[in-house]
């Protein structure tokens, strides 16, 4: 079993806005395992990058994702509540309690929403930065500012192909395949075709890229829309690594449905 460790949730006056586009999930890590009673466990963290661009601290609420070496369904780690000052900072997530036994967690974002703090709410501690091991961790998969700028704005941009327009949400690491380390890749495809009365099915491929051009990985995913509704995509790629810095978009041959 595995229980997300949450804080304390006081109940918000303001509405809840989603904040996935602010809130990027990075490596896990744990200082474990321990033990008690005789009973081995570990609480493994995970970085989540938070780009917080109003002027002053906002109350997230974040769930996240995981897989591990034995649990390789993914499963929900649970909602936390983290207090985020302006600007963009890096913490480390709450604790998972799992078996001492169980090893390389992976995780990514299951859904974010972000509001203005409560008079009751005072002035919150902020969430905490990694330490220990989750620290070596991030600086070893670090990549540098530009790139990681470079990231967000292709994330933010809307893709148009013809009646079709693509917004991606979610570039994030997904564990190890046989081809090395996977990236699950996740968006959304808004159809604008006149045509409202059949459904189209299709699939597009989504090619990763440095900053040189040169591919990092590519993956199709599969869309079906009629005129006027939208398609939730997603799909894991193998063989990505954190380097990427531009996408691409473009038909596929196939359909991959």
């Amino acid at each position: 079993m595995a229980a997300a460790i949450s804080g304390c949730f006081p109940s918000p006056s303001a509405s809840e806005q989603d904040a996935s586009w602010e809130v990027k999930v990075g490596a896990c890590a744990s200082d474990g395992p321990y033990e008690l009673e005789g009973q081995q466990f570990q609480s493994p963290s995970c970085a989540i990058t938070v780009d917080n661009q109003a002027g002053s601290m906002r109350a997230y609420t974040i769930d996240l994702t995981c897989t591990t070496a034995k649990r390789v369904t993914p499963f929900a780690a649970g909602f936390a509540l983290y207090y985020v000052p302006a600007g963009q900072h890096i913490i480390a997530s709450n604790g998972i309690v799992m078996n001492g036994t169980d090893q390389d967690m992976s995780c990514r974002l299951g859904s974010a929403t972000v509001r203005d703090l409560t008079s009751d709410e005072g002035d919150p501690e902020p969430a905490l930065p990694p330490s220990g091991a989750l620290a070596d961790a991030v600086a070893s998969t670090s990549i540098s500012a530009d790139v990681a700028a470079a990231q967000r704005r292709a994330l933010a941009r809307t893709y148009t192909l013809g009646d079709y327009e693509v917004n991606l949400t979610q570039v994030d690491p997904s564990g190890y395949g046989i081809g090395g380390q996977q990236l699950y890749i996740a968006g959304m495809v808004t159809s604008n075709s006149s045509d409202t009365s059949r459904m189209k099915q299709f699939g597009l491929v989504v090619t990763l890229l440095r900053v040189d051009g040169s591919v990092v990985t590519s993956g199709t995913l599969c869309v079906k829309v009629m005129g006027d509704t939208v398609d939730m995509v997603d799909t894991t790629m193998d063989g990505g690594t954190l380097d990427w810095s531009s996408i691409r978009i473009t038909h596929s041959p196939t359909t991959p449905c």
